[in-house]
């Protein structure tokens, strides 16, 4: 967990509450403002760092995600949710080795979330690795029969 100096506790539950309801009705740029602020008065977390990033990839901003991310790599360098958030910018910034590096920590440490290999099964596919896209999709697929977007894809992959 990340520590630094807070602020006023009302402040503090006011921002993230404001946050949550922003990213929740999908006005992300207003979730970041209000993210950027809960970490301000309540201190880094990881799990501020967290929404904050995901908040700035929702809004199209993947380097500042990656930069908010990377606050919690200090701390947590292994932290999963991060690095599935992580490689989904350096993805969309055009990084796919580093996307994929991402992925497969983040599966050595979830070998059980579904959500990894289809991650990566999506990579392999954009890069015309089709029969690794297809067994990381089939990974997923096994992990998760109800996995609906990784059954779409592996029809794609095949």
């Amino acid at each position: 967990m990340l520590l630094a100096a807070a602020g006023p506790p009302q402040d503090c539950e006011e921002s993230t509450a404001l946050a949550r309801a922003a990213y929740q009705e999908r006005r992300y740029e207003q979730a970041v403002l209000h993210f950027t602020r809960a970490s301000d008065a309540c201190g880094a977390s990881a799990s501020l760092h967290l929404a904050l990033g995901q908040a700035q990839l929702l809004a199209r901003r993947p380097a500042n995600a990656l930069a908010s991310l990377e606050r919690i790599a200090s701390g947590e360098p292994e932290y999963v949710p991060a690095l599935k958030v992580a490689a989904k910018a350096q993805y969309l910034l055009g990084r796919d080795s580093e996307a994929e590096a991402a992925l497969k920590r983040a599966a050595g440490r979830a070998p059980r979330d579904a959500e990894v290999p289809y991650d990566l099964g999506r990579i392999y596919y954009q890069q015309g690795r089709h029969a690794e896209a297809a067994e990381s999709l089939q990974q997923a697929v096994a992990l998760d029969p109800d996995f609906h977007k990784a059954w779409d894809n592996l029809g794609l992959a095949h």
